[in-house]
């Protein structure tokens, strides 16, 4: 099968083209055989009684005109050669179509229409003009036929008057009654019009084009009855362009205006069979969806003249539309395997209009150093423009009022509240019971509590369960604002670098805010919001241990007082001791548990007290990120009296926003960024490293062999490595964060449980590398650029060394090894059973709840409700009303014990204050 090819020709976005070759690779070469096989039909075999037609169907901008007019083009000269051998190899007889005789009249535009003039007025007038040009040109015509045909225009005219006349008050009553009958005589005398007039010009029919007869909504209805009672003959025959949708809806509306039918009448239904009828399937010509094109490979020249050069050539349209937006804006958009990506047009002129704005850009791989960062501004701008102004007006009124607004914010927190507060509209339509759903769209949520990953916890919980087209390509344009606001901000760290990665405070200055928790944070700190990823526990691993003692890998509690501080300490006494003389094993433990220390330090999202950790006999629940309170929680810092960390093993992605503040947040406790960034053994270092090589691999070639040892990474040079390590590790794209989260959880799938839970962590960073997720390069024959994460390579080196579990003992100091900093434990080491062990938590409820179990007796659970309310309404409304009933069961009997449990399930609702992040324990 010969290869099919979407050809763009520069310059063609915004115009009608009427193609005059090679119709075999037009994109509607089916299109054209269909159109001229129904014409050629209904040339030799045409209805009676009924328009003789072909409909040329489809949206705004998918063709439908270029298309008919092409068509047109062709009757017209099919007795050409050059006609004929392009047509038969489609298996379309231009003989048939020249012996047809067709005389072709000029485009009959429906919008130039209003109530004085009609379409059997302009087609009269240009079937009048044809006429006054034959009489001049033809020397051997027959006068007297010629007169006749004269009388029968000035004939055909009277009647229109008449008609036009038929609203006007009339006193004369033959006059009245001849306008009656000028109706049925119109159509009679069109029809010996076309007769006589054929005959005299010796053609066989008239070929009538109407464009868009759907686009005049008011007068839509008119021009079909006008079509259908007085063209309604076998001496002409009719090609239209138009939405059959529209066509409908305009005609409902015409029917319901004038025809003042009951409410009760289907007018859509009346309508639909009123076209079915008119303009059936059989003679409609659908054209096509640009996303049935997509697969097509794309050619690019720079004009359809014929020393027109190819200028770009693509695998696929779809590959090579992304693929120009990223190499002229850096802009990431993706394809699926089985779908296109929304930001290529499903229209066939807002494809063309996209890919003349892209091939008006220069790329960036093409222009001199110097320019570079000026075209990459003008080029963003561009892009920006066309999404935000012109891909959303696709969107529905409210979708589009709403990605507007979203266009109009700054500030990064209130952003992700202003999404969260759109999307939550959808959730609740679609009646969601997901509890990270809830805990997400409360009203009360402070906007610096929400992050990114809240966002696009929410976008991918909707795409996964909606098929309303408006709301995806809203949350299409969700996750490419994000995109591009977090490539924006990325940009603002990185061009400056020294000021804006870690903000220092400027004597007299202002800060970001008058709250100096944001102190030495960044706007691309700021804008992620504390996470790129929001998760259930045991999503991405399965968990550990049994009973009370049973939780989860992923993201958890971990010991803070007797396990990460004590490691923090203790190495910060052991690298100021001078008087220490370390072995060159125990040296290589310290350091060790130095970059385990810093391990850690990337991977806490926030403390948390122990009353706040659930612990019952199916093991340790770690509560809901509290999001009421106005203190963000994850610019929180720590000192040596907290008690518990939540870890979160995908926290380093944000935490390398900033990594200077991610270890600062612990210098109450151990100073150790200084060590971090001016020690080459420590896992900070050797994740710059790991960059290091990863640019060396990649340009080998340019990179003589002899430099590479020092390839920048010196001491002068680690402001360049800080760089470039946010390079790699920050996310700066919306689909990409999805797709590390899909990798991840597929680990769980692919781990075997039995294993310690560092490897099993190693594995599913190991699983985030060989992603395959990939940038785009200058031209499809070249290896993309992969996205591979290369920091995390120290990571897993480190979780993969089996000293982390050895005993380390330096002179006096003791060293945590990883599972005493990483396991939480719930219940006393000689606890034998889980039957010999009580909840912790039961003893708090009973004692929050005091004043309503007092003289308790078994009640029904509205009973049980009310009673809270009455007695400690402070209680009764931290929590809504619904959630109470959905608690207790209106008529179902509670005894004292079924109360403290159902209370003890939610004694966080009761125990944690809206805004509270505690970091010291009680």
């Amino acid at each position: 099968m010969k290869e099919q090819i979407f050809r763009y020709y520069k310059g063609e976005e915004n115009i009608v083209v009427v193609e005059k070759e090679n119709y075999e690779e037009s994109l509607f070469r089916e299109q054209y055989i269909q159109a001229l096989q129904l014409v050629t039909e209904l040339a030799e075999r045409p209805k009676k009684d009924v328009p003789n037609l072909v409909a040329f169907c489809g949206d705004r901008g998918e063709g439908k005109t270029s298309c008919m007019l092409t068509v047109c083009h062709i009757i017209k000269n099919s007795a050409k050669p050059a006609i004929a051998s392009e047509m038969e190899p489609l298996g379309i007889d231009t003989k048939k179509l020249t012996d047809a005789g067709f005389e072709v009249l000029p485009i009959i535009d429906p919008a130039f229409f209003d109530k004085e003039h009609n379409i059997i007025e302009l087609l009269l007038g240009h079937i009048y003009k044809n006429f006054k040009n034959w009489r001049e040109k033809d020397e051997n015509q027959s006068y007297g036929a010629a007169n006749d045909v004269a009388k029968l225009f000035q004939k055909t005219k009277a009647c229109l008057m008449h008609i036009a006349q038929t609203k006007m008050e009339m006193y004369d009553p033959l006059e009245e009654l001849e306008v009656l009958s000028a109706g049925v005589e119109l159509s009679e005398c069109i029809s010996t019009l076309m007769e006589k007039y054929l005959a005299l010009t010796r053609k066989k029919k008239l070929l009538i084009c109407i464009d868009d007869i759907d686009l005049n909504m008011s007068r839509a209805y008119r021009m079909c009855e006008e079509i259908r009672k007085y063209l309604n003959n076998p001496n002409c025959l009719i090609l239209m362009s138009v939405k059959v949708d529209q066509l409908i809806e305009a005609i409902q509306n015409d029917i319901h205006e004038e025809a003042n039918y009951p409410s009760t009448i289907d007018f859509s239904g009346m309508a639909t069979k009123y076209v079915a009828k008119l303009i059936p399937v059989t003679v409609r010509v659908n054209m096509p969806k640009a996303y049935d094109l997509c697969d097509y490979r794309l050619e690019v020249y720079d004009g359809r003249q014929k020393d027109g050069k190819l200028i770009y050539p693509s695998l696929s349209v779809k590959n090579g539309v992304v693929r120009k937006i990223f190499a002229t804006s850096r802009f990431l958009f993706y394809n699926s395997k089985s779908s296109v990506s929304p930001i290529v047009p499903n229209n066939l002129r807002s494809l063309m209009q996209l890919l003349g704005l892209l091939f008006s850009m220069r790329e960036i791989d093409s222009v001199e150093k110097e320019e570079a960062t000026e075209v990459l501004g003008n080029n963003k701008s561009l892009m920006k423009a066309y999404l935000y102004k012109s891909w959303l007006k696709q969107l529905k009124p409210v979708s589009q009022a709403f990605a507007e607004g979203l266009t109009l914010r700054q500030d990064g927190n209130d952003v992700n509240k202003y999404v969260v507060e759109f999307l939550a509209r959808h959730l609740a339509e679609l009646k969601v019971d997901d509890d990270l759903v809830k805990e997400i769209t409360k009203g009360g949520n402070f906007s610096y509590n929400i992050s990114i990953g809240d966002v696009l916890y929410l976008v991918d919980y909707l795409e996964q369960c909606t098929t309303d087209d408006d709301l995806n390509k809203a949350l299409f344009f969700v996750k490419a604002f994000y995109s591009i606001r977090l490539f924006e901000k990325y940009d603002v760290v990185t061009d400056h670098l020294l000021d804006e990665l870690y903000p220092e405070t400027v004597k007299g200055g202002n800060l970001f805010r008058a709250d100096a928790l944001f102190e030495h944070t960044n706007v691309l700190q700021r804008f992620v919001a504390g996470s790129y990823f929001t998760y259930y526990p045991q999503d991405l691993l399965s968990p550990v241990g049994a009973g009370f003692n049973r939780q989860s890998r992923d993201y958890k509690p971990i010991n803070g007082k007797s396990g990460l501080n004590d490691l923090l300490v203790t190495l910060s006494k052991i690298l100021k001791d001078t008087t220490l003389t370390l072995t060159p094993d125990q040296k290589e433990l310290v350091q060790t548990r130095f970059r385990m220390a810093e391990f850690f330090m990337l991977t806490i999202l926030r403390s948390i007290p122990k009353r706040n950790i659930l612990v019952n006999k199916s093991g340790v629940q770690l509560p809901p990120v509290k999001r009421g309170g106005s203190e963000p929680t994850y610019l929180t810092s720590y000192n040596i009296s907290t008690g518990y960390y939540v870890f979160d093993m995908l926290a380093p992605f944000y935490a390398l926003t900033n990594p200077q503040y991610a270890y600062g947040r612990f210098e109450k406790i151990a100073d150790l960024y200084n060590t971090a960034i001016n020690s080459d053994w420590s896992l900070l270092r050797q994740m710059m490293e790991a960059v290091r090589q990863k640019e060396i691999k990649e340009n080998e070639d340019i990179i003589p062999e002899a430099e590479r040892a020092t390839y920048r990474l010196v001491k002068d040079d680690l402001d360049y490595w800080k760089w470039r390590l946010l390079s790699n590790a920050v996310i700066r794209n919306a689909e990409v964060a999805q797709a590390v989260m899909e990798n991840s959880k597929h680990s769980k799938e692919s781990v075997r449980v039995s294993r310690v839970s560092r490897d099993l962590i190693a594995d599913v960073y190991n699983n985030i590398i060989k992603s395959n997720m990939v940038t785009y390069n200058r031209s499809e024959s070249e290896s993309p650029y992969c996205i591979n994460f290369d920091f995390l390579n120290p990571i897993i080196a480190l979780l993969r060394n089996d000293r982390l579990d050895d005993e380390c003992v330096i002179g006096d100091h003791r060293l945590p090894s990883f599972d005493q900093v990483y396991l939480f434990e719930a219940a006393p080491e000689d606890d034998s059973s889980d039957e010999d062990v009580r909840d912790v938590n039961i003893e708090l409820t009973k004692s929050l709840f005091a004043a309503t179990l007092n003289n308790f007796r078994t009640m029904k659970g509205k009973s049980v409700i009310n009673r809270v309310y009455k007695v400690q309404r402070d209680l009764y409304d931290k929590v809504e009303a619904a959630t109470w009933k959905s608690w207790f069961e209106s008529d179902k009997q509670y005894t004292r014990d079924d109360t403290v449990d159902v209370l003890r399930q939610h004694l966080l609702d009761f125990t944690m204050e809206d805004g509270e992040t505690p970091d010291v324990e009680d």
